[in-house]
């Protein structure tokens, strides 16, 4: 097999990957490269995932099976994993401390 129709073929399984990773780096600032709508709403969902992720253990499966290259991530767009997304960071949201009420925080 040629390098370049190895390439080729394997590029099927690792732009997507790929693709999530380079877009990750972009959540960060002082990244350079461009925020297209589609990285930004990646990266808010993923910010999320592992919000609801910490207390979900479903959420977390299917997130490592993504990362392990296991399941593709359309996996982790089903409507029912949105649903526990969205459902599991919201009620993280609304028990989290207020700022500086953490107990690490707080003054002896």
């Amino acid at each position: 097999m040629s390098a370049r129709r190895f390439f080729r073929e394997i590029a099927r399984y690792i732009n997507v990957p790929w693709g999530i990773s380079a877009g990750a780096d972009l959540g960060f600032p002082g990244v350079t490269g461009k925020r297209t709508l589609k990285v930004r709403l990646g990266n808010a969902y993923m910010a999320r995932l592992h919000t609801a992720a910490a207390h979900d253990a479903r959420l977390t499966e299917a997130f490592f099976r993504v990362a392990g290259l296991i399941d593709s991530p359309n996996a982790l767009m089903h409507p029912r994993m949105i649903m526990r997304v969205m459902r599991g960071s919201k009620a993280q949201q609304a028990t989290a401390a207020p700022a500086g009420t953490h107990p690490a925080t707080l003054s002896r």
